[in-house]
């Protein structure tokens, strides 16, 4: 099975990560020893080393795209054939 990291959070040494199975909730601390208990952490992705970028479109860039569009389909419809 792979081990995923995960935060723990012994009562005297505070919160550390660790690599764990995913169905592990507790874990010795690495300073005394004594049990941890896995906490809820916030998701850190480093989207650089996953190769997407990061400057996902706005609602605004969205919305002007729209608007591009819909003006080319009115200047096409708007074409006199001779």
């Amino acid at each position: 099975m792979s081990r995923i990291l995960f935060d723990f959070e012994c009562s005297d040494h505070g919160v550390f990560e660790e690599l764990v199975q995913s169905e592990d909730r507790v874990t010795p601390c690495p300073k005394c020893g004594k049990e941890a208990q896995r906490i809820i952490s916030n998701v850190r992705i480093d989207w650089r080393n996953m190769g997407v970028s990061s400057d996902f479109p706005t609602c605004a860039d969205k919305w002007e795209k729209m608007q591009r569009q819909k003006a080319r389909k009115e200047d096409s419809s708007n074409l006199v054939m001779y």
